[in-house]
Parts: structure tokens; sequence; C-alpha cells
């Protein structure tokens, strides 16, 4: 691979919730993200704060199904995936980060 990639891979393992994620397989589009938990909100804040985004995500036209749960190197990361049916609608998640 040395001759295809530069740097350093950014390589995950993560125990997902539901598992298998097959919805989200199933989906169009799939957008993962890497949630890094700042060192002033414990673990059960950040947690219900996990929740709420995925409660959020629900809600948005063009959704189709999550998986989650945290990174087995760090559990300070949290790794969401989710299912779209578009691009443009997947990039409805900009507004909480941008």
């Amino acid at each position: 691979m040395t001759d295809y990639a530069s740097g350093e891979p950014a390589i995950y393992h993560a125990f997902l919730k539901p598992f298998p994620p097959l919805k989200v397989q199933e989906s169009p589009v799939v957008e993962i993200l890497s949630l890094v938990r700042q060192a002033s909100v414990d673990k059960e804040k950040g947690e219900a704060q996990i929740e709420e985004f995925i409660q959020a995500i629900w809600k948005k036209p063009g959704y189709h199904a999550y998986a989650h749960g945290l990174k087995h190197e760090d559990p300070n990361v949290h790794i969401l995936l989710v299912g779209w049916d578009s691009l443009k609608v997947g990039n409805s998640l900009d507004e909480y980060f941008l």
C-alpha cells in the first residue's frame, strides 16, 4: 500500500450497536463520524449527548439507519455510522459541526 497511500492510516475498531449494522450497509450513502469527547465532559453526560444527537438524526429527511459504538483503542472516541438516501441529505449534519 505504500505506493497508494501516504501518511499514517486512520484505523478504527468499534463494537457497533445495533450489530450487525445491516440497515446502514444497505443505505445508498453511509456517513462516518468520529466524535471525540472533551475532557471536561464526563462519560455519562457524553453518552446522553450522543443519544440526543442520534434522536435528532432520526428526524432528518432521507435518514435510513445508524450504528454506533466507542472506539476500542480510545473510549473517548465515539464512532457513528449513519445511512442516508443521498450525499445531499447526509450533508445536513454539517449544521451541527460547521
